[in-house]
């Protein structure tokens, strides 16, 4: 979790505030939890990405039905992110001038919120192909797409992008937070 989103996250419903409790690298989250003040709400944080929504909320499952789904694919689940994002860049052509709001959105200044991205990503890869250095946040469900997404970031050098494990009807996020906030089609499934 980058910097730029440590000081954004409330209680699921709620306006209560989460700190990070735990490790850091190079001023980003690793592993540790996110509490409230009183120590009564607590919600893992596993390799930089906050598990707000929990285990049973991951519509995937757990990891070993991930890899049941990935061998039915012949895949992996690092090919698939890449596959996504080289299709979503290379072989989905949007208009123009979607292409210029996108590259407005990610060169406005602020945080972004890209919320049940999904697989595909969202228009995460869109927004970072516009500005690899902008404060992004991906949300959704899968707990393991969050995590190949970031990944799969670092290879690309987008410093920025960080990913959060939560429900899009009921965001964990304080109010007046971000300055943009998109969603490709996630909601609607």
């Amino acid at each position: 979790m980058h910097k730029d989103f440590q000081d954004i996250f409330a209680a699921p419903g709620g306006d209560t505030i989460l700190r990070y409790e735990g490790d850091l690298d190079a001023d980003r989250w690793t592993n540790g939890k996110l509490v409230d003040e009183a120590g009564s709400l607590s919600h893992d944080v596993i390799g930089g990405v906050p598990h707000l929504a929990g285990a049973k909320a991951d519509p995937w499952g757990d990891d070993k039905q991930v890899e049941e789904h990935m061998k039915r694919l012949n895949s992996s689940r690092s090919k698939v992110i890449e596959a996504n994002h080289d299709n979503l860049i290379n072989s989905w052509p949007p208009k123009p001038d979607f292409i210029e709001q996108l590259t407005e959105i990610a060169n406005g200044g602020g945080r972004v919120l890209d919320v049940a991205c999904g697989a595909g990503g969202g228009f995460s890869p869109l927004l970072l192909e516009a500005n690899p250095d902008i404060s992004l946040l991906m949300v959704d469900l899968g707990r393991w797409l969050l995590s190949e997404w970031q990944t799969f970031g670092k290879k690309q050098n987008w410093s920025k992008l960080s990913a959060a494990q939560a429900d899009p009807t009921k965001l964990p996020i304080r109010p007046e937070t971000f300055s943009a906030v998109v969603n490709f089609g996630g909601m609607s499934n």
